[in-house]
């Protein structure tokens, strides 16, 4: 979708779509375009290796054009005077595109070649165009030398400032803030605002198209650094004398190697193995010390060498691309000059077309930082058929939604002819579910646009609320951007319909802790202190004074107060932010939602115990609707919209059963709910505690049958061993 807007008498396109979806053509038109008019073109990306790899996909696009062979790249340019000498001549004929990446010497490129462009008439036009344009917008001054290079070139008085993302809301929300602020202060700031779908075609393989890992019928997640440098999953090597001996595959699980035997023996309908497998691994982000993605790729290989089964692993870091084929060493492309810039997708290419590996051969490409915005990972013959995605927690709502995106791409038929009916995602449930959200809050501000809403309104839903279905904030304790602080306005500022039934996100949380005792205590510290406060939302606590409340109601002292109000922030329950408490910074934790989080609160566990300290369903306080809607009624969503209950004063202090729980006070049972083993460890991995995890909360993953290869058919099944 594309949203127009004039400020300050430059046009701004802000072009967005889902995750490679093929933006790339817009700018391969919008480059052959210009060079028929003579208008010179930069644009300005996110990485060198990206901007190299965009420099790639142009060069291709503008073949046959006017624009061909006078599409150039800063980052491939450095240190050579007859490359830039040609990309300057080629602006100055104003038949020339120059590629830069996101630092503000490359920046400063392009500035200089505007420059000599114009000689001194300032008249003569150019456009820029600014690729992943949330990744830009890093601080609220724009201090950065990046920003101010950036905003430099931008005074240069492009005639279109074209801007493009996948994940734009942090740049939509700071245009909608400066229109809010103009109108406060009755400046004039036009707020013309037009819109076109930017539709993917029909062999678009979304997020919408992914599903969990499913393994024995139970819907499988990750809980957030459940993957650790401390998570190892062990499994058994036999030597040449017939022992055994023990190694270990570093960030893993058998959540991971549940994955892994999805993509590598799950066969067809008719019993067929599927080809084309491609695993997306996300969740070592150590290149160089003890337990890096080299060693969790080798003994990964290892591992299913051991079974019968080849797996091809390719690492994808900050130097380059490595590629470990069975029973040989790695391969780094920084050790050859002539690869020094080879791509993870070209490798695939290659081992497509080798005889000896063909489709038949599982690729698994690992990396963690790398695995982002601007990569694409896939050839003609194979795309992605499962990822992991285990982004630790100080990465924003964007970046985990690029990180995602590396799955998606068009692509359906070829991962239908594979064998595979949609991508397997092993995440954080709130990851997932934000992620899927916001793909979706996206298309219902474009719909918005298109009905005629202004930018403002379509953005806040200060006319119509948001269904609370899209509201991605309150699945996730991220930041929207790079910019702090961005998430608490967004949460301020756009309007969201009121949760009076929990969605299956919901109730699966609450699994999580029903039957967790001191989970059960903090929970009810947290509502009990804030008794007496008059809003629905709580005021700001520190850890010290919860411990005390804490003690106070229950006689003893939690284990560990950051780590447990951690949990509650990894699932969504309640917020934190830093502030200065008593002279020192501090966390502010904060609880969005009373009436929500008393649904969590397992009330007969708690009384039992403690007598009757969270009341009964008598003391249900008045104001609060508890009636069902009809499932069968289409026009009603399961995010029903209860004004009582807004205005009402949470009184009383019961778990509530608004299609929660049953009337004995159990548990709805859900499609995705898991087993009462949940609470056990998982056999086979050596997964210890470390600050702020979560247990592991899904059923016991038990290994599939397999049939091992004919070829070396004397090889067993690998099997998974405690520490």
């Amino acid at each position: 979708m594309a949203m127009t807007m004039i400020v300050n008498a430059m046009p701004v396109v802000i072009l967005t779509a889902e995750t490679q979806t093929g933006k790339a053509v817009v700018k391969g038109v919008e480059i052959s375009s210009l060079a028929t008019l003579k208008i010179p073109l930069v644009i300005v990306t996110t990485g060198v290796p990206e901007s190299k790899s965009l420099h790639k996909k142009l060069e291709k696009l503008t073949e046959g054009t006017a624009a061909e062979m006078r599409v150039f790249c800063s980052s491939v340019s450095q240190g050579s005077r007859e490359n830039k000498l040609s990309y300057q001549q080629a602006i100055c004929e104003g038949i020339g595109c120059l590629v830069v990446a996101n630092t503000a010497t490359q920046i400063q490129h392009s500035i200089d070649a505007i420059n000599l462009y114009r000689m001194g008439n300032d008249a003569r036009k150019f456009d820029i165009i600014v690729d992943e344009c949330d990744d830009f917008y890093r601080t609220v001054d724009g201090e950065l030398k990046l920003e101010q290079a950036t905003t430099k070139l931008l005074a240069l008085k492009p005639v279109l400032n074209v801007q493009i993302s996948a994940t734009p809301i942090p740049v939509i929300l700071k245009h909608a803030i400066e229109i809010l602020d103009a109108q406060d202060r009755n400046l004039d700031v036009p707020q013309d605002v037009s819109m076109q779908a930017f539709r993917p075609s029909p062999e678009y393989v979304g997020i919408e198209d992914m599903k969990p890992l499913n393994v024995h019928g139970k819907d499988v997640f990750l809980q957030q650094n459940e993957l650790s440098l401390k998570t190892k999953l062990l499994f058994e090597v036999d030597i040449y004398d017939g022992t055994t001996v023990k190694e270990s595959i570093p960030f893993a699980n058998e959540k991971v190697k549940a994955l892994y035997d999805d993509a590598l023996y799950s066969t067809t309908s008719r019993g067929m193995a599927k080809t084309g497998v491609l695993i997306l691994h996300c969740s070592c982000p150590r290149v160089y010390t003890p337990g890096n993605v080299y060693e969790q790729g080798e003994h990964l290989q290892l591992m299913f060498n051991q079974e019968g089964t080849d797996l091809i692993i390719i690492t994808v870091v900050g130097k380059g691309v490595s590629v470990k084929y069975p029973e040989d060493d790695w391969h780094h492309s920084w050790d050859n000059p002539e690869r020094r810039d080879v791509e993870a997708s070209e490798i695939i290419r290659e081992i497509d077309n080798d005889d000896q590996y063909v489709l038949q051969t599982p690729v698994a490409v690992l990396g963690y930082f790398k695995l982002n915005r601007g990569l694409s990972i896939r050839s003609d013959l194979r795309v992605p058929t499962h990822m992991i995605s285990s982004l630790g927690r100080g990465y924003n709502c964007g970046a985990v939604s690029q990180n995602m995106g590396r799955a998606t791409g068009n692509g359906k038929s070829v991962l239908n002819n594979n064998g595979f009916k949609h991508v397997t995602m092993l995440a954080t449930d709130s990851d997932f579910q934000m992620v899927r959200a916001m793909v979706q809050f996206l298309k219902e501000v474009q719909q918005r646009l298109a009905d005629g809403e202004t930018f403002v309104e379509s953005v806040t839903g200060s006319n119509t609320r948001f269904p609370d279905a899209i509201n991605f904030a309150r699945y996730t304790y991220r930041e929207l951007g790079s910019v702090r602080g961005l998430r608490k306005k967004f949460k301020l500022m756009v309007q969201y319909e009121e949760l009076t039934r929990l969605s299956e996100y919901d109730k699966r949380t609450k699994e999580r802790f029903w039957n967790d005792m001191p989970m059960q205590q903090l929970l009810v510290t947290l509502l009990m202190k804030g008794q007496d406060n008059e809003t629905e939302y709580s005021e700001e606590m520190v850890a010290a004074d919860i411990e005390g409340e804490y003690e106070s109601l229950f006689g003893e002292r939690p284990n560990n107060i950051k780590t447990m109000l951690q949990r509650l922030i990894d699932n969504g329950i309640i917020d934190k932010e830093k502030g200065v408490w008593a002279g020192k910074s501090d966390f502010f934790y904060t609880v969005p939602s009373f009436r929500k989080m008393k649904v969590y609160i397992n009330k007969e566990v708690i009384n039992n115990r403690f007598g009757d300290i969270v009341g009964s369903d008598s003391e249900r306080s008045s104001g609060e609707n508890t009636s069902e809607s009809s499932e069968n009624d289409s026009s009603e969503s399961e995010y029903e919209v209860n004004n009582a209950a807004n205005e009402s004063r949470v009184e009383s202090y019961d778990c509530e059963s608004d299609d929660i729980q049953s009337s004995d006070g159990s548990e709805v049972e859900s499609e995705f709910e898991v087993d009462s083993t949940i609470s056990e460890s998982v056999a086979g991995s050596c997964n210890e505690d470390s600050e702020g995890d979560d247990s592991s909360d899904d059923s016991v993953l038990q290994s599939r049958p397999v049939t091992p290869s004919p070829k070396k058919a004397s090889r067993k099944r690998i099997r998974s061993c405690d520490l």
